[in-house]
């Protein structure tokens, strides 16, 4: 089989899942909207809702990324798609980047509460119901990164052959924060990993299920109180770019 190629009863089933994770996720937005909006209007200008141009699933297999990839003066590795986010930091209408790292001054008050606890991440259930993500998957990298690491990392464009970037994920969970080279093809080789369980109902199952309980005690301890920090950390080697 064709590495890409997923079980047909896995995409139905991962769908199925997702619209009815989404749903709750959106019933939870929907409460937390207003209160969210003007705590962030109230902490700084600018838009509510932050936008960004993010890399989504590759259609594309092997073989017709090797006959047709010509035709793309640059490969992204995946589908563009628009994401969407609460709004964490300021001066958000600059037209650049944003490189984020520990201790950013950018970062409001109301959006370190918001990263803290990854709310932030609920406008994105906006966008696994329009199926552009799924609940569980690849992290959705930028187009600029994304072209970076495609042209310099082994393999890492295969990570998203047919699978949906996700709110969370196998290696969001473990690998976190990218700060090295290495630490980008470790966290392709997971992505990978996650890809291939994909082909089975029953690993599809077991994967998800554990990657759900692993996410779910890491957001419990988000909640908890923060120690008074002694020192700001200096910033990894590859930031975050984005809000």
């Amino acid at each position: 089989m064709e590495y890409g190629r997923r079980c047909r009863r896995v995409a139905a089933a991962k769908r199925i899942a997702d619209i009815g994770i989404a749903s709750v996720g959106i019933a939870v937005l929907v409460v937390l909207f207003i209160p969210i909006c003007c705590a962030i209007r109230v902490s700084s200008s600018g838009p509510v809702i932050f936008r960004q141009t993010r890399v989504g699933v590759n259609r594309r297999s092997r073989q017709s990324a090797a006959l047709h990839g010509a035709r793309r003066s640059v490969d992204i590795g995946g589908r563009p798609f628009v994401m969407y986010k609460f709004r964490s930091m300021r001066n958000t209408r600059d037209a650049t980047a944003m490189l984020s790292f520990p201790g950013d001054q950018r970062i409001t008050g109301v959006g370190a509460v918001l990263r803290r606890t990854h709310i932030d991440e609920l406008p994105q259930f906006w966008n696994v119901l329009k199926g552009d993500m799924s609940v569980i998957g690849p992290r959705p990298e930028q187009v600029d990164i994304s072209v970076r690491y495609v042209r310099d990392v082994d393999r890492y464009a295969q990570r998203m052959w047919n699978v949906k970037p996700g709110i969370t994920g196998l290696a969001q969970i473990l690998q976190g924060y990218i700060n090295t080279i290495d630490d980008v093809a470790r966290t392709a080789q997971l992505d990978t990993a996650y890809g291939s369980s994909l082909r089975s109902l029953w690993s599809w199952l077991k994967m998800d299920v554990w990657v759900t309980a692993i996410t779910m005690r890491y957001l419990v301890s988000r909640w908890r109180p923060v120690a008074p920090a002694t020192a700001v950390p200096a910033p990894p080697l590859r930031s975050e770019h984005e809000q």
